[in-house]
């Protein structure tokens, strides 16, 4: 109970310290989403809330739909499953890379462990920011199996000051405000077991720490901004992209 209060603490103070950005084209896909009621299109043109409260609302939002509703989530996952399955189904496509933010990472995770083997075999790498997959772990019980995809190169990118990313190379253990321990490059949160032997498994996955505040450009909730931080995540994020078609 502590460390969920120290983390909901944490997590609030990074939200109520946010304040909207002047004369700053925000990145489009990090504005507080419209909040569509009814059947009338003409609400999403409304102006929009910002603030601490509308970004609340809106982490409420996904988190809340994902986990209470399996019609919705069962949806949003079939489409991913499909899309992933038809391009891997594709002869001129040998490698694929999954990039996934936020709440997607955690959609990218649920699709991905039940890939089939030759699917899965496509793709060359997951890339994760600001990932809430911890706090699923820690909060929902969403377990640790990550059996399907412990052959994939993993890299997660977090902030500190990011109330949604934590780093998901230390052991279940670890509480936000514990020292980080040196990176390994395998999970200590997730295994993954031998189907065959039974044995478990290990899964590659390396945390990055960045700071999105001090190198990005704003935009959104910009801790959670990993977009507009061209030297963290969008130049590493490159070099993983042509490591992959090199290879």
């Amino acid at each position: 109970m502590s460390g969920v209060l120290r983390s909901a603490g944490a997590d609030l103070w990074a939200i109520a310290r946010h304040r909207p950005l002047t004369g700053v084209r925000l990145t489009p896909s990090l504005q507080v989403r419209p909040r569509i009621t009814g059947t009338n299109p003409t609400s999403a043109a409304a102006p929009q809330p910002s603030g601490p409260l509308a970004i609340i609302r809106q982490l409420d939002d996904d988190v809340t739909t994902y986990v209470a509703r399996n019609d919705l989530r069962e949806r949003v996952r079939g489409f991913v499953h499909e899309a992933i399955l038809r391009l891997a189904c594709r002869d001129d496509v040998s490698h694929l890379v999954v990039n996934a933010h936020s709440q997607g990472t955690v959609l990218a995770y649920d699709v991905l462990r039940e890939m089939p083997p030759f699917a899965a075999a496509k793709v060359q790498h997951l890339v994760t920011a600001g990932s809430p997959l911890r706090k699923y772990v820690d909060l929902f019980y969403w377990g640790t199996d990550a059996s399907g995809i412990n052959t994939t190169p993993w890299s997660n990118f977090w902030d500190a000051t990011d109330p949604v990313a934590d780093p998901l190379e230390p052991p279940r253990s670890w509480r936000l405000g514990d020292p980080v321990p040196p990176s390994s490059g395998v999970s200590q949160l997730y295994t993954a077991t031998d189907p065959d032997t039974g044995h478990t498994l290990p899964v590659p996955l390396r945390d990055t720490e960045v700071s999105n505040a001090a190198h990005g450009a704003g935009g959104g909730l910009p801790a959670h901004n990993y977009w507009d931080n061209d030297a963290e995540f969008v130049r590493p994020l490159a070099d993983i992209l042509r490591g992959v078609t090199a290879g």
